[in-house]
């Protein structure tokens, strides 16, 4: 199953450590988006053809099998953020699922968003939870959904 979403991935040197592991969480979503824009932040000496690399011959092979249209962008070497914003303008479907390199998803992530982006019609952006495995957050196996404990974990 896909979904009109555009998921995008901001990457700055780790091209061979956390990238290659969110991508595959992204092919390996219950369900997929149509379209996946990753954002090439390296600086232009250090950036490599991800198309000659055997590890990401191998994903983008995924990505066709599954159905998720594809695309590397270049960006400017100024960070996540702006990114993430150009995304705002070429991103083909109306929500945007941002992500970055160091993102590596459970397979029920994007289904999740997308059941509270429907629930409630003025919801206009939804996050993910990723807890701090330093936080040594013991007493509890799930964290505590009150604002008051934002700060705890």
């Amino acid at each position: 199953m896909k979904a009109e979403v555009t998921a995008t991935v901001s990457t700055r040197n780790r091209y061979h450590t956390t990238l290659p592991l969110c991508l595959v969480a992204i092919a390996s979503q219950i369900i997929k988006p149509s379209e996946l824009i990753i954002f090439d932040d390296n600086e232009p000496s250090k950036r490599i053809d991800l198309r000659e690399d055997p590890i990401y011959q191998n994903i983008f092979m995924m990505f066709n099998a599954v159905g998720i249209e594809f695309s590397v962008q270049y960006g400017l070497a100024e960070g996540q953020v702006k990114n993430h914003q150009t995304a705002l303008s070429i991103a083909r479907y109306n929500y945007i699922w941002r992500l970055d390199d160091d993102n590596i998803p459970e397979s029920n992530v994007l289904a999740s968003l997308i059941e509270v982006m429907s629930l409630e019609s003025k919801v206009a952006a939804v996050g993910g939870l990723v807890l701090d495995p330093k936080s040594n957050l013991t007493e509890n196996i799930l964290a505590s959904n009150k604002i008051e404990d934002v700060l705890t974990l």
